[in-house]
């Protein structure tokens, strides 16, 4: 096939960075930018890569390990600059630049343009949502920049430099600088056992190869550049059972989105079959490491695309012109024809899909603690510490940090165990968690009600004579130390009368004191959603009887309809509550719209099959529908969880029709 023109590869070329910017984020989606932007304000004011964690203080003399400093300070200049839509730029900006190299490898290794192109943007797909703005995005731009330099590198001195260059900057942007080891040993092999031999030049790229361990050590980091990647290796079992990322794609999502995966992994092991390819070991080898990081590891699948296809598309034009050497160039055609209509296919409902419904932006999700965040700005001690929900820790590491320091936080430079102590030992066994505050002096809690990991925590922090809730906001609750350092946070902030918890089952027991006056008004300000759903509550309560329970005093139908208009607001900034999801039904059932009632009581059954006011609701519309056997399997349903000491049991109870045999015969 005559070689495709500059103008061609051009065009494909500015198609697949189009096609990148489209699917890409257009926000900041991904918690871990925040923690970027932290680092790199923090080494752009001291002028310094710091020693040790200055946000952390659980163990403040452990060295710290950052590959990622300077990437870090990128993503701050950027946001210095322009905010966080110039930090969206740069991210769009480098994986552009990214994509568009690697289809320019694809034709270096002789593909056509249109085939490059057509399986570069099969894979898109499946990496779109990995495109953000951290520090892994510059692999992307920097793998094919060594797959551009390599060919003729071992008889070409700048070449051989160049690499060495972008060795030493690889190593401080992020820890993926081990791939340029991969790529340059792939090279070797080529060199030395593929066709045509080039042994001379083998050695040289070899030579490269043994001075790159010490290339990396070129940095203010010097030695340390190896810490965090040895505890990544070490501690990856515990993060693949705690983090999303580090699992298998196949373990998360079975979608559409992974079609590309299988069948790009099946192409390009089939690539190889044909007498044209069976030669190509670095190939063979660069393929399969990508395809075993695809595979393995949801975080590794964006580099599908810049890892494996350039070889795949260059066997592919190899096998097709061997095979059909007289109609070459219709053959590439057609296969880049099909596979472009595959594409499309996959591609063109992931951008609708990301352009019409894109993922929020960080600081806009219901588990990001903006309002805490702020509160703790505005009224933490200096030096305060604090015990911090994992997730949000990088979000608060640009918002109160280094001000404030953290337990811990999703950088995972404090290492796997203490993570695992933290979720298997602190938050299931309040002793622990006493004991470790005794130890390390927390002065404040932040706890995600959101999360039910953090409830048996939150249980022991309202009974505990020493912690004062003193912010709230519908979803996090902080809680400040009556002694140390946040004492006088604890004396003059404690919101009185609140237990900081979406569940309004206490105001069912007789005598339950409300919430005064000021701690309402700051409900209002601080947690408008919560004081919502709380007025919602109170109308449903006083103008017809105790949700979740239908019967009772006749109820107001204006004051009803006040309440459901309440709740439902109030729900979509609230976490999933079974108390908040049976009130609404409640409301819904009360006004007569029973189809509204059976979708809330079907969310609220697969989320809380067990729950009183989940059960409770239930037996009330069966009784109400005078569904007598399946009242009364309810009913000891009910009784089996032990719920027999509630107030509501008395009202269920009393259902006269439920236990009548002769009302279930009539």
């Amino acid at each position: 096939m005559p070689h495709a023109t500059a103008r061609v590869t051009a065009v494909a070329a500015a198609l697949v960075a189009a096609a990148v910017v489209l699917s890409a984020p257009w926000a900041l989606t991904d918690r871990d930018s925040y923690a970027r932007l932290a680092i790199g304000r923090l080494i752009a004011t001291t002028g310094q890569v710091p020693a040790t964690d200055p946000f952390t203080f659980t163990r403040p003399q452990q060295p710290w390990s950052n590959p990622e400093w300077l990437g870090d300070l990128g993503w701050y200049a950027a946001e210095r600059a322009g905010g966080e839509r110039a930090v969206v730029a740069l991210a769009l900006g480098l994986a552009a630049l990214g994509w568009a190299l690697a289809l320019l490898v694809t034709v270096r290794r002789g593909a056509h343009p249109l085939l490059a192109a057509a399986l570069l943007l099969l894979a898109l797909p499946a990496a779109a949502t990995a495109l953000t703005a951290r520090n892994a995005l510059h692999a992307h731009w920097l793998i094919p920049l060594v797959l551009l330099l390599l060919p003729g590198a071992g008889r070409s001195l700048g070449r051989l430099a160049g690499l060495a260059v972008i060795g030493v900057l690889w190593a401080q942007l992020h820890s993926s600088f081990v791939v340029g080891w991969l790529l340059l040993g792939t090279a070797c092999v080529d060199q030395g056992w593929g066709d045509p031999r080039d042994r001379p030049a083998a050695w040289r790229l070899a030579g490269l190869l043994a001075a790159c361990p010490l290339l990396a050590l070129i940095g203010p980091q010097g030695a340390r550049v190896y810490a965090q990647l040895l505890e990544h290796l070490t501690g990856a079992p515990i993060y693949r059972r705690v983090i999303l990322e580090w699992r298998p794609p196949a373990e998360v999502d079975a979608g559409l989105r992974l079609l590309p995966l299988h069948l790009l992994g099946l192409l390009a092991l089939l690539s190889f079959l044909p007498r044209a390819n069976r030669r190509s070991v670095g190939a063979l080898l660069r393929v399969g490491c990508g395809l075993a990081l695809a595979h393995g590891s949801q975080r590794f699948v964006a580099l599908l695309g810049v890892l494996v296809v350039p070889d795949l598309a260059g066997n592919l034009q190899r096998a097709l012109t061997a095979r059909w050497p007289a109609a070459a160039a219709r053959a590439v055609r057609r296969a880049a024809l099909a596979l472009a209509a595959l594409t499309a296919a996959v591609l063109v409902p992931t951008v609708w899909q990301n352009r019409r419904a894109p993922s929020p932006p960080v600081g806009e999700r219901i588990d990001t603690p903006r309002a805490a965040a702020g509160f703790l700005a505005a009224h933490a001690p200096a030096g305060a510490r604090l015990f911090n929900p994992y997730n949000a820790g990088a979000y608060l590491l640009w918002a109160v940090g280094p001000r404030v320091q953290l337990y811990l936080d999703p950088r995972n430079n404090l290492g796997a165990p203490l993570l695992a102590h933290y979720l298997d030992t602190l938050l299931p066994v309040p002793s622990a968690f006493d004991a470790e505050a005794l130890r390390l002096s927390f002065d404040l809690a932040l706890l995600e009600l959101g999360d039910g990991r953090f409830d048996t925590l939150g249980a022991h922090l309202r009974r505990h004579r020493d912690w004062r809730p003193v912010f709230f906001d519908g979803r996090f609750a902080l809680y400040a130390r009556s002694t140390g350092r946040a004492a006088a946070l604890a004396r003059g902030e404690a919101l009185r009368g609140v237990a900081a918890a979406l569940d309004f089952d206490q105001l069912l027991h007789p005598g339950a004191a409300l919430p005064d006056a000021g701690t309402r008004a700051r409900l209002r300000r601080e947690a408008p959603a919560f004081a919502r759903a709380l007025e919602g509550f109170l109308l449903l309560r006083d103008h017809g009887g105790p949700p979740p329970l239908l019967r009772g005093a006749p109820f107001d139908r204006e004051a009803t309809r006040h309440a459901q208009t309440l709740l439902a607001s109030a729900l979509p900034r609230l976490p999933a509550s079974p108390a908040l999801l049976s009130y609404l039904a409640t409301a819904h059932a009360r006004l007569g719209e029973e189809g509204a009632v059976r979708e809330l009581l079907d969310v609220a059954t697969t989320l809380f099959a067990n729950d009183l006011h989940v059960l409770a609701l239930r037996f009330e519309l069966a009784h109400r529908a005078q569904r007598w056997v399946e009242a009364r399997s309810l009913l000891a349903r009910i009784a089996e969880l032990g719920y027999q000491g509630h107030p509501l049991w008395g009202w269920l109870h009393g259902a006269p029709a439920a236990a009548s045999p002769r009302a279930e015969r009539e």
